[in-house]
């Protein structure tokens, strides 16, 4: 995952917002393989759907 934050490029030249620097977060992120079970009933007689 990479996030950008501080601006982007502007008239003056490749710096962000107002020539502040631009800054590049990476992140490395695991996530646990799972199953969700969603049952779906139905308002007026209850039945599952």
């Amino acid at each position: 995952m990479s996030t950008n934050y501080g601006g982007g490029w502007n008239p003056w030249g490749g710096y962000g917002y107002w020539n502040g620097p631009m800054n590049t977060e990476t992140r490395s992120v695991d996530y646990k393989v799972s199953t969700l079970q969603i049952d779906l009933f139905d308002a007026k007689d209850g039945k599952l759907v």
